[in-house]
């Protein structure tokens, strides 16, 4: 169960990965659920322009964390939200899932690959920040189906991304890739 009644977001550059868009979905949001905070943590890159857009809303920018510090921070957030824009199988939902953590993600790239709608977090139409904040409230307003979509997401990166079976899936790619003349 999260410690803290946060939102967080980790990643970097700010802009590929949709923080004004997070804002936006999190302005919308803030006036139903007034005792959340949203942190946004990742990059040392000048935030003036997202800081200005925050104004008025209970948001911290902690800046670049260390990688321990990081997914500490996490491990105690009742959300994770990543609103990306483009994205490839982003580590860091493998990591907020681990921790236990429900994701609100942007539908592009990867992403429906890690999340499953309704199942370990929830989607939403990228540049959407209306439905991203839908997505947000279906997160916040009910903590106990939070917990369990975030107890689905730790089992399923235990049993898709623990160290035996992430070593049988690239030895079944190479196996598909090399030749069988030259694997032997």
């Amino acid at each position: 169960a999260p410690t803290e009644k946060v939102i967080y977001f980790l990643g970097k550059p700010f802009w590929p990965k949709g923080v004004d868009v997070l804002l936006k979905a999190f302005r919308l949001v803030s006036p139903r659920f007034p005792d959340y905070r949203l942190v946004i943590a990742g990059s040392d890159e000048d935030t003036s322009e997202f800081t200005a857009m925050a104004a008025g809303l209970p948001v911290e920018f902690p800046g670049r964390l260390p990688h321990a510090e990081a997914i500490r921070r996490m491990a105690s957030c009742a959300v994770f939200a990543l609103p990306s824009r483009t994205e490839g199988v982003p580590r860091v939902i493998v990591e907020a899932m681990a921790a236990g953590l429900p994701v609100v993600a942007s539908d592009v790239g990867g992403i429906p690959l890690l999340v499953r709608d309704g199942e370990t977090g929830f989607l939403f139409p990228t540049e959407d920040a209306p439905a991203m904040a839908a997505a947000l409230e279906r997160g916040l307003s009910d903590p106990a189906r939070a917990a369990g979509l975030g107890a689905r997401g730790r089992e399923i990166v235990r049993s898709d991304f623990a160290e035996e079976r992430v070593a049988d899936m690239w030895n079944e790619a190479v196996q598909e890739v090399v030749p069988s003349r030259c694997a032997g």
